[in-house]
């Protein structure tokens, strides 16, 4: 399997010129989105393994480059899904430990009066909740694309 681009041939089968060829940049690619330059190597390095894995599925329709690229996009989504979930988790767990440390009881005095009168809310509810139900519906709609 071979690739013709810009008058050079580019060799499918042999992943060392994928590295030399493509490395920096599905690095800079990445860490335009991630910010994070270990972690834009972590994702590069995981792309080029998914790369290996799946190359004798590789059919020839778009160049070597557009397809690395489009894994790379996955493994972006797939961190930022993770990343999203324990996240959400974390918040959750706050939220035992605080039910469990009493902090509710230790808001009111021994009569059920406030201790401390809590402030005003500065966001709407609602809003919060319109945001939470978006972002739900962006990633079950991320999660069905090819």
């Amino acid at each position: 399997m071979e690739e013709k681009q810009s008058g050079v041939e580019h060799r499918l089968d042999d992943p060392a010129e994928w590295v030399d060829q493509y490395g920096d940049f599905l690095y800079r690619f990445a860490l335009t989105r991630v910010k994070e330059p270990f972690l834009a190597e972590d994702l590069v390095q995981e792309t080029f393994l998914a790369a290996l894995g799946a190359r004798k599925n590789f059919q020839g329709r778009s160049a070597v480059r557009t397809w690395l690229i489009a894994i790379l996009k996955h493994k972006i989504v797939d961190f930022i899904r993770k990343r999203v979930r324990e996240l959400s988790s974390d918040k959750v767990e706050a939220i035992s430990d605080a039910a469990a440390g009493n902090a509710v009881d230790s808001a009111f005095t021994e009569k059920g009066g406030w201790r401390t009168r809590p402030a005003r809310w500065s966001v709407n509810p609602m809003e919060i909740y319109r945001q939470k139900e978006f972002m739900d519906v962006l990633y079950r709609c991320l999660g069905e694309l090819p």
